[in-house]
């Protein structure tokens, strides 16, 4: 996901501050790449800041279920940063905050960090080969 500039930070602001927040959207997804999911969360995150102050915290507790599952299955499948990628495009957090909450949700669930499951079973397979010429 690309770094937004100042200024284009300043369109996004002012379109939401005008109440075009569908402008909004769009100008995000031209600065970023980011699907549309991704965009109008960080888009309704952005504008409740400008609305209340409050700053919604990075802690993956803004995901639904699903995006929430959408990450475990990709660390599932070992890939990590994918499931990064897909974290920052959903929520807008930033790559630290980002790698953090992954790897918390990692850890929720009992999945090894950069254990991918190709490697499991690569490792198995080994482990059979090297038991069935010990025994022969």
């Amino acid at each position: 996901m690309t770094e937004m500039t100042s200024e284009q930070r300043r369109e996004i602001i002012e379109a939401l501050q005008t109440d075009r927040k569908i402008e909004a959207i769009k100008l995000y997804r031209n600065v970023t790449g980011s699907d549309l999911l991704g965009a109008n969360t960080f888009i309704e995150s952005l504008q409740q800041t400008l609305t209340t102050g409050e700053i919604r915290e990075g802690d993956g507790s803004s995901l639904s279920d699903e995006q929430r599952q959408k990450i475990v299955q990709q660390l599932q499948a070992g890939n990590k940063i994918a499931a990064v990628k897909l974290l920052r495009d959903t929520t807008g957090t930033n790559l630290r905050q980002a790698k953090d909450v992954v790897e918390a949700i990692g850890r929720e669930q009992g999945i090894e960090p950069g254990m991918k499951s190709g490697c499991s079973a690569a490792m198995l397979a080994l482990l059979a080969v090297a038991f069935v010429i010990a025994t022969t």
